[in-house]
């Protein structure tokens, strides 16, 4: 309020300035938060001035001030052409922080290789370790929601789906546990369903780098059978930017490949209807 100057640079220099200047305009927005400043890079960001990364960089900041709301699908030009990107709000952590292992050394290797037997493709292995780290803590939901994989791994979708409703209904603020009741959902085509799951643990701010991973995998498939393949293309986006080591990503990628391919024919048949109206008009 003091330095009216900054805001005319701010203005300017979104318009006028060169990359750097772009840049230092936008962190003006984002350390002072102020709303005049942010209104002036939010239409920044939906123009075409700058660098396709700029403008999603400013569209990040807006997000993380509110001003765009987290998981709302906004569209920036990219690529020359207005494109649907999902505004990604949440801080995500790495390293395993103190109350994410409630369990001695003894139940920790027992759920690290039933983890490795899952990975494997060995449920009754799985199986095996986790009925025993079950034994000292009956009720942990991570267990429980692994033993369910373990269970769908052999076959045994009775047991498994068992599992996963009173991990549902027992502990509603367990990611997992209601991420995969959302994908029982989603497999069974009962989007309505799913969607509460879903929204529940995409309002969350703060999130396990897992737990993004697993957000972003559930959201493809949610948008997938839901026929919005833009929605589905967005989530995948923001998962190759916020966790590119995830091996899960392999798993989408021929899904995500399809989808562009799918997206550039129509981009060509469209283009082709354009040209023959033109010709007809001559």
């Amino acid at each position: 309020n003091k330095r009216p100057e900054i805001i005319r640079f701010v203005s300017v220099a979104l318009n006028w300035g060169d990359v750097n200047a772009k840049k230092l305009a936008s962190e003006f927005a984002d350390m002072s938060g102020n709303l005049e400043l942010l209104d002036l890079l939010k239409t920044f960001a939906l123009g075409k001035s700058g660098t396709d990364s700029l403008r999603v960089e400013a569209s990040q900041i807006l997000s993380k001030h509110e001003v765009f709301a987290a998981n709302e699908n906004v569209e920036l030009w990219l690529d020359g052409e207005r494109k649907e990107l999902m505004m990604m709000n949440y801080e995500i952590y790495y390293g395993p922080e103190e109350e994410d292992i409630p369990f001695n050394a003894k139940v920790m290797r027992l759920l690290k290789r039933g983890v490795e037997a899952l990975h494997n493709g060995e449920g009754v292995e799985a199986e095996r370790f986790l009925r025993q780290a079950l034994k000292s803590h009956p009720d942990d939901p991570s267990l429980l929601n692994n033993l369910a994989g373990a269970l769908y791994m052999q076959d045994r979708e009775e047991e498994a789906e068992e599992i996963i409703s009173r991990i549902a209904n027992e502990f509603p603020d367990y990611f997992f546990g209601q991420l995969t009741a959302a994908r029982k959902a989603i497999n069974a085509s009962d989007l309505k369903s799913a969607k509460p799951y879903i929204d529940k643990m995409a309002s969350k701010k703060k999130l396990h780098v897992t737990e993004f991973g697993a957000l972003c995998a559930v959201q493809i498939s949610y948008f997938i059978k839901d026929n919005k393949p833009e929605g589905a293309l967005s989530w995948y986006e923001m998962w190759e930017r916020g966790y590119p080591e995830d091996p899960q990503l392999e798993h989408y990628a021929e899904q995500i490949e399809m989808i562009k391919a799918m997206g550039k024919m129509k981009h060509l048949i469209g283009d082709n209807k354009k040209r023959k109206k033109k010709k007809n008009k001559k």
